[in-house]
């Protein structure tokens, strides 16, 4: 009956005529007796085969071959068409011995394959293909039966994936224009971390600012997450580093309950009204990275890694001093700082480019010597072109930075860079339209309690 109701008013009008034709229907019919169905089956079957297979109906009248010819086509008493195979002598019924022949590209056929799908409570593409059998050939059955199940709205509720996500666009203009050193800035938080103090044991956090251009990091300490101290940390980090134009960080909203008290922690900041105005006063944009799209702040969660990764090996399960754990981690940032950025050749007669090289040129790691080299002139220039000289070296080195960025770092992106995101396993093929009906994913719910949408 779920059939029949869903065929267009004209067709369904056509076939209660052939039905009433045939006879041996019952009289009430607001009852439908088995015998009801197999008649209506015949005609429903016999008119649907001759819309699709008149090309066999003749083949079969002039004996020539056909497309089907390997299925053993013939006609039955009622004239449809049956799979005459070898199973005639087994032990079943006529129907799967002798099954109907069902065009796959027939709506009728996919209104079959629903029902069936349904009254098995959902099966899967093999156990739903079986049953069919039980009564029906269709040729392609499996492809048949995967497409009609794939389009079933309650499976697709319960099992079907998500919408790929689109290519990546381009990166920012903050991250391919030059700039000075942190100014146009990502920052975030990592941790907690445990440390002592004196006998008691306090939970800390890092607050990690980077620079999109020089990829620099500054890291500072928060005692917590509150916006007093995030402040406190942006201004320790303005006072060495400069002003930033602009600022990015998360919203707060596309962490996971796991991460829930850095998703509070942001929200009370980027809500603070002392915040607001602090980022007003001196002209910081604060910029947030897309909701629901942790990628767009890959440039600071990769350098968070790096940290991470760096002091777990070197802390291990101790539990440091606060002194020794700051120090740790200033000595952390200037190791991560002199990271290579450009591919290290020994052809070339400069050193490799590093972040740390934008901040203070020449430097190097470690504590300083002590032992004096009496060989080393003294810095005395004595006239004003000397000084020139030093200068324009100076900003000769400063140019040679920026061409290797330009040249080497910056077309080294294209290389690395991803164009499509990582997906699950199962995702839906099909583009998101306007109108669609969707399901919105929630973290926090079972995924039979999640809600529909439209899209708009």
């Amino acid at each position: 009956m779920q059939i029949w109701n869903k065929l267009n008013p004209a067709l369904r009008n056509k076939l209660e005529k052939k039905v009433t034709f045939v006879g041996h229907v019952s009289a009430n019919l607001t009852c439908i007796s088995s015998n009801d169905i197999r008649v209506s089956t015949i005609v429903f079957c016999r008119e649907l085969q001759r819309r699709y297979y008149l090309d066999i109906y003749g083949a079969l009248r002039n004996n020539r071959k056909h497309a089907y010819y390997a299925l053993g086509i013939q006609t039955d008493n009622n004239g449809i068409l049956r799979c005459i195979g070898r199973l005639s002598t087994a032990s079943l019924s006529e129907n799967t011995k002798f099954p109907i022949l069902l065009p796959p590209l027939s709506t009728v056929t996919d209104f079959i394959i629903l029902e069936c799908h349904s009254r098995l409570f959902h099966a899967g593409v093999s156990h739903t293909l079986t049953d069919i059998r039980q009564t029906f050939w269709i040729p392609k059955g499996r492809a048949a039966v995967k497409k009609v199940i794939n389009s079933c709205n309650r499976c697709k509720r319960f099992l079907g994936g998500p919408f790929a996500l689109p290519p990546m666009p381009a990166l920012p203009e903050e991250r391919t224009h030059q700039a000075r050193p942190f100014q146009n800035t990502g920052v975030d938080y990592w941790g907690p971390v445990t440390v002592r103090n004196g006998p008691d044991k306090i939970k800390i956090w890092v607050c990690l600012f980077t620079c999109l251009v020089t990829r620099a990091i500054h890291m500072e300490i928060a005692n917590n997450l509150s916006a007093i101290q995030f402040l406190q940390c942006l201004r320790r980090f303005v006072s060495r580093r400069g002003w930033p134009e602009t600022l990015f960080s998360d919203n707060g909203t596309q962490f996971t309950t796991s991460a829930k008290t850095l998703h509070d922690a942001w929200d009370n900041i980027v809500n603070d009204d002392e915040c607001i105005q602090y980022f007003a006063k001196r002209g910081i944009k604060w910029r947030f990275i897309t909701e629901m799209a942790p990628w767009k702040g890959g440039f600071y969660e990769r350098l968070i890694g790096l940290v991470k990764c760096s002091m777990r090996k070197m802390i291990g399960r101790q539990i440091l001093q606060y002194n020794d754990f700051n120090t740790l981690l200033i000595e952390t940032e200037a190791v991560i700082n002199s990271r290579p950025l450009t591919y290290a050749s020994e052809e070339l007669d400069f050193n490799v480019l590093r972040p740390i090289d934008f901040l203070l040129h020449g430097a190097k790691n470690g504590f300083p010597s002590l032992e004096e080299d009496y060989e080393d002139p003294e810095y005395d220039p004595d006239n004003r072109e000397k000084l020139i000289d030093i200068w324009r070296k100076n900003m000769r080195n400063i140019d040679k930075f920026w061409k290797i960025w330009s040249e080497e770092y910056l077309l080294s992106l294209r290389e690395k860079q991803t164009i499509f995101h990582r997906h699950p396993r199962v995702i839906a093929k099909e583009i998101p339209k306007v109108g669609q009906i969707v399901l919105v994913h929630d973290e926090n719910l079972h995924r039979g309690s999640w809600k529909l949408g439209k899209i708009i």
